[in-house]
């Protein structure tokens, strides 16, 4: 990858965003599935300079230069002292983006604050609010009331908790790196590093359930969705798929 200056004209002009090494030959359907999947990864930080600041709160239609859709409340687009770039909830709502990914691996940053919710809404079969009828998938809660964190699975909009940590676990005005796996065997795995004190990427403790934890109710998505409260904000969203033979 890269200028070659011996050839000819093979130069890579560009960014490589995925890169992976897999111990087993990867079938036809199984490459066709990585590079339809990969076109559904969310990646919101400060390499991509195109990312706009919002110049005031945005209520309806898309969040500039990021394929997130409000479908409530009103969000921007800020710089943090970093310089990374995230979406903060202006007033409580949801964000959408279209994403067929159901396993994998997703990544995001939060910066939850003292109070409210923030919930991550990796895997969904629409795009409306967190837990309207109808609705099944999983997502991420995160509660600073109790300051807790935990997975939740939804069915026609009914949830429950497949794992919950003890209170106190999340510190307030902290910020998180949150990641979640699925794997094959749809096996979940939640993980949380406090990057404010520099903490290490930990499994999070189950306090109630159990994590890991195993779930095959919900094995396909349409929409990744992230509900926040006022003030919360989540920056470097990423997903990575994981190279399923989807004929299988």
């Amino acid at each position: 990858l890269g200028n070659d200056l011996g050839g000819a004209g093979r130069v890579l002009n560009g960014h490589v965003f995925y890169a992976a090494v897999f111990d087993q030959n990867l079938t036809t359907a199984q490459g066709a599935h990585l590079y339809h999947e990969l076109a559904q990864k969310l990646n919101l930080n400060r390499l991509q300079k195109d990312i706009i600041v919002t110049p005031s709160s945005v209520s309806s239609e898309f969040i500039l230069n990021t394929g997130f859709q409000v479908q409530s409340g009103s969000f921007d687009v800020v710089v943090d002292s970093e310089g990374d770039k995230a979406i903060e909830c202006a007033s409580d709502g949801v964000v959408s983006i279209p994403s067929s990914g159901a396993y994998g691996r997703w990544e995001a940053t939060v910066s939850p604050r003292d109070s409210g919710f923030v919930r991550l809404g990796f895997i969904s079969n629409n795009k409306e609010d967190i837990g309207t009828g109808g609705q099944s998938g999983y997502y991420v809660f995160m509660g600073m009331t109790n300051n807790n964190i935990g997975l939740t699975r939804l069915i026609n909009g009914a949830a429950t908790s497949l794992f919950l940590s003890a209170n106190s676990y999340l510190e307030d005005d902290s910020l998180y790196r949150i990641v979640i796996e699925r794997d094959a065997d749809n096996e979940f795995s939640v993980y949380a590093q406090n990057l404010s004190t520099n903490g290490p990427l930990e499994l999070i403790p189950a306090n109630t359930g159990s994590n890991p934890v195993t779930d095959a109710n919900t094995v396909a998505s349409s929409y990744t969705i992230i509900q926040l409260d006022t003030g919360h904000d989540v920056r470097n969203f990423k997903y990575y798929p994981l190279p399923i033979d989807p004929t299988a």
